[in-house]
């Protein structure tokens, strides 16, 4: 036996038949190809059409994103500007903390001299007080013994005048 199980030499009309069957195999499969290759071609036009698209639409979602970004940051760094401004007109217009430690310091040494006077005011009154209470005493007594002897001379006239009268003169 031979090759492709032939037992005799192929006619012509055997070869032509087998390469016309051979030529449309090929042409059947040329055809495929070209099909599959435009199918391809076509599949990777629209891939790349919507990977344009989604680009385009990423572009856009990430400008409005950006500009939405950008206007918070204005937004913010106004307030912050705002706020800067107000602890700047704070800063302006409060006392600082040594100074006002020091004021303090002021105001209490001298509440500590106002204690002291009034104290000392204190001190002077009841001795004050205590002096003119000893002086009245001293002129109660002083006054009680000038009646005491008003009155004893008041009664020694009167006795002197009982025994005169008395006795007859």
């Amino acid at each position: 036996m031979t090759e492709n199980n032939r037992t005799h030499e192929p006619s012509l009309r055997e070869v032509t038949a087998e390469i016309d069957g051979m030529r449309t195999l090929m042409d059947e499969r040329d055809r495929r190809y070209s099909d599959a290759f435009i199918a391809q071609k076509e599949a990777v036009a629209a891939a790349l059409a919507a990977q344009q698209l989604a680009a385009g639409i990423i572009n856009t979602a990430s400008e409005k994103a950006i500009n939405k970004a950008e206007e918070a940051q204005r937004a913010y760094n106004e307030r912050s500007n705002e706020f800067r401004g107000a602890l700047d007109d704070a800063q302006k217009v409060l006392l600082p903390r040594n100074e006002a430690d020091t004021r303090f310091q002021a105001l209490e040494e001298k509440l500590n001299d106002a204690r002291k006077d009034i104290q000392t005011l204190r001190e002077f009154r009841s001795i004050v007080v205590e002096r003119k209470e000893s002086q009245i005493d001293e002129r109660g007594q002083a006054n009680w013994a000038t009646s005491n002897v008003a009155a004893y001379l008041a009664a020694g006239v009167a006795l002197a005048l009982l025994v005169l009268k008395a006795f007859g003169r």
